[in-house]
């Protein structure tokens, strides 16, 4: 079991390029109320214009705990007038986590990255999506993937090994992206345009489990 560790341990040394890059962030649990919106630019649709992308921190802002982490919306900008084209929450609660990420291509080509490790009574379902928006706001798949898996069979046969490859694959588009919003563990946490925050995963379970 310990040998399996120390491979996870070593894979993601590699993909991550020597160093493992946590970034920085602002935290819900320890921010002040009344935080002013983050506000990005990138060309989500891939037409020479720059989208809005506004990122409402709702459970920084909110009087009352709704249980909203933060939503966030893309907006089109024509002759200064802004129209609504996409708009997603990452939420609180367990069923609501989710983070969105703002990947650059190595052709420069801005996308939305979802990326959701969710698990749940000692089941896992981590997916992600790669994705631009055409002008009407419906997503355009770049890439997609999705991993289940069952905690007390992960070290069973090639599990632990498929999870390495999807993990280090998804690690090499968060190596790629600055973090929007993401709830991942009922906390907020977010970045900014003017402080960006690159993240890399790590299954914390995974080491809890093989130090038992």
């Amino acid at each position: 079991m310990k040998s399996y560790l120390v491979y996870f341990m070593l894979a993601m040394f590699i993909v991550s390029g020597g160093e493992f890059k946590r970034g920085s962030s602002e935290v819900f649990a320890n921010s002040e109320k009344n935080v002013p919106n983050a506000v990005w630019h990138a060309d989500l649709t891939h037409d020479g214009k720059d989208e809005e992308i506004v990122t409402n921190l709702i459970a920084l802002n909110s009087a009352e705990d709704t249980g909203e982490g933060a939503n966030v919306s893309v907006y089109a900008v024509n002759n200064g007038v802004k129209t609504l084209i996409w708009s997603e929450n990452a939420d609180i609660p367990h069923a609501g986590w989710n983070g969105l990420y703002l990947y650059t291509a190595d052709d420069g080509k801005r996308y939305l990255l979802r990326w959701i490790p969710y698990m749940s009574a000692g089941n896992g379902a981590y997916l992600y999506d790669i994705f631009s928006l055409d002008k009407t706001g419906k997503e355009q798949m770049l890439d997609n993937g999705e991993y289940k898996f069952t905690v007390d069979k992960i070290y069973k046969g090639d599990n632990l090994k498929n999870l390495v490859r999807f993990v280090n694959k998804v690690n090499s588009y968060l190596n790629q992206s600055v973090l929007i919003a993401d709830t991942d563990g009922g906390k907020l946490e977010y970045g900014t345009q003017e402080n960006p925050v690159v993240k890399t995963y790590m299954p914390v379970w995974l080491f809890e489990m093989g130090n038992q």
